[in-house]
């Protein structure tokens, strides 16, 4: 790293979401010097702790790739907002915010009362951005989904694609995969080859933009994806590892003000852990 300024450096964010789209959004700001605390519910915190397992990756608190590669960089506080007092450190967060950054579903977040309509007033200055599935209108605007069934899913293209391989796949076996890929470039077809995930990293392209960060854990080294925006001029935090649900919550309440035995009080009535 050169000794550059990070361009997002001062700014605040509060981060109320879970899964990739939000998380991943902030994890960018985070890089660039934006200070970033993630709130999570006890006793599980995001779901995304325990997603690598299903892509036969390790989820131990110290060793966790999946999550870390959408959440390096933050600062890990667990607070029950079902608590008073869990809210009211809640809104102390915001009253310093610049960014109020979630993804929970607006029903979820009216019945919390930290909705956009709740919030505008008590802090004009807060940037509030919320990450829909479905948008924010409609009868189906609190549905809980992902992008891919919210969208692509509806397109009804999914329906087609047994026909279409079947159509394609007695062009396709008489020529090479690279043949394919060379003449569909030719004629500007926009294609491209499928590989094995091990191949990314050497792959030329990721190669020479320099893509990927190496992040080294017990088990050995593993890479994560760089952002996918540069600054020129200026620098960008290093990747790393983060740590267990709440690993942050005893600084981050401190900073505040909050006295261990204030902390310790807050953990026996189950507002943080």
């Amino acid at each position: 790293m050169n000794n550059l300024c990070l361009p997002l450096e001062g700014v605040k964010i509060l981060e109320l979401a879970t899964v990739v789209a939000a998380p991943s959004a902030s994890r960018i700001l985070a890089d660039y010097g934006a200070e970033v605390i993630k709130i999570e519910s006890p006793p599980f915190g995001d779901l995304s702790r325990i997603t690598g397992r299903d892509h036969l990756l390790p989820i131990d608190d110290d060793n966790n790739p999946f999550f870390d590669h959408l959440n390096a960089g933050k600062k890990l506080v667990a607070l029950n907002l079902k608590k008073p007092e869990g809210m009211d450190i809640f809104m102390k967060m915001l009253d310093k915010a610049d960014i109020f950054l979630t993804n929970i579903s607006s029903q979820s977040l009216e019945k919390l009362g930290i909705d956009y309509e709740s919030l505008k007033d008590k802090y004009p200055k807060l940037i509030y951005a919320h990450f829909t599935g479905l948008g924010r209108e409609g009868s189906e605007a609190n549905r809980a989904c992902y992008d891919q069934t919210a969208f692509w899913s509806r397109t009804g293209a999914n329906r087609r694609i047994p026909e279409i391989v079947k159509a394609l796949e007695k062009s396709f076996i008489t020529r090479t995969s690279e043949q394919w890929s060379a003449l569909l470039g030719e004629k500007d077809v926009i294609c491209e080859v499928i590989r094995h995930f091990s191949d990314i990293y050497s792959d030329p392209q990721t190669v020479v933009n320099e893509m990927l960060e190496e992040v080294e854990y017990e088990e050995g080294t593993t890479h994560m994806p760089k952002p996918p925006v540069d600054f020129i001029g200026f620098d960008r935090q290093p990747l790393s590892k983060t740590g267990a649900l709440g690993c942050d919550t005893l600084e981050v309440l401190s900073a505040m003000g909050y006295t261990d035995s204030d902390i310790e009080e807050l953990r026996r009535k189950k507002a943080v852990l």
